[in-house]
């Protein structure tokens, strides 16, 4: 059961309840307002306890809007395949059977995906969050034979942060299915294609950072005092570097 007290500011209230945060608890809302008009989209809250390609689907097609059929098929394909990946490692991964969750009581084994377009910063941010195991404890069950000696290849101490980095390395597969082959490192498809943006994951005491500006890939590693109890995966992409992918045709050449 929950329980809680409502927000006393009205705008965090209002905020609260357009973004779908209250619908997904199944909690009603203690304001009758019509939604006010914003320079901002919500992607609403969503879970569940599988993939779900269908919200991939969704959120590409409130991206583009009417224009998505101007989009390469295979970019299509490829877009939100980071997405379903989330979805896809917190099912397999994130909640084993011998799992001892502590002190933290766990809602549903399972995700949520929330996230916005806003257009005054010219911004689209998706997040999905869990609350597992986390992926500093979940590497090492999964790929313990080679783990020693891809951080040494890293040059990356043990440390949850470094964790988060080897797995995103990881080229294999424990599941032994070659459509899985890359594992998290699918995680970075959008960036890479629109060649711009960020990828934040933050598990236990580890945040893992890849970027891409100006062509450049970085990755950066951080360590934090306190254990988020889960894992984070944000994208925070600009529209800008999206936009591009709507002038081409299914030949990958500019329409006229």
């Amino acid at each position: 059961m929950l329980s809680g007290t409502y927000p006393r500011d009205k705008r965090l209230h209002r905020q609260m309840r357009d973004s779908g945060f209250f619908d997904a608890l199944g909690v009603k809302s203690e304001i009758d307002v019509a939604p006010k008009v914003f320079p901002l989209e919500y992607i609403k809250v969503q879970s569940g306890t599988q993939a779900d390609g269908r919200l991939a689907v969704e959120l590409r097609r409130t991206l583009f809007g009417p224009h998505e059929e101007k989009v390469p098929k295979d970019k299509r394909g490829s877009f939100f395949r980071g997405l379903t990946e989330a979805m896809t490692n917190v099912s397999q991964h994130a909640y084993p059977e011998d799992w001892d969750v502590g002190a933290i009581k766990v809602i549903k084994k399972g995700w949520w995906m929330l996230g916005h377009i806003d257009k005054l910063r010219k911004k689209l941010k998706i997040m999905i969050v869990d609350q597992g195991v986390g992926i500093p404890r979940s590497l090492p069950r999964t790929h313990r034979d080679i783990l020693p000696s891809l951080l040494a290849a890293l040059k990356l101490e043990n440390n949850d942060g470094a964790m988060i980095h080897a797995a995103m390395e990881v080229g294999r597969s424990r599941m032994g299915q070659t459509h899985r082959g890359k594992g998290l490192n699918d995680l970075k498809q959008i960036i890479d294609l629109c060649q711009a943006g960020t990828l934040r994951i933050l598990s236990k005491k580890g945040e893992y950072v890849y970027r891409v500006r100006n062509g450049l890939a970085i990755s950066d590693v951080k360590g934090h005092t306190v254990s988020l109890n889960g894992t984070l995966v944000e994208w925070t992409i600009p529209l800008d570097a999206i936009s591009p992918l709507l002038a081409l045709d299914e030949g990958g050449t500019e329409e006229k």
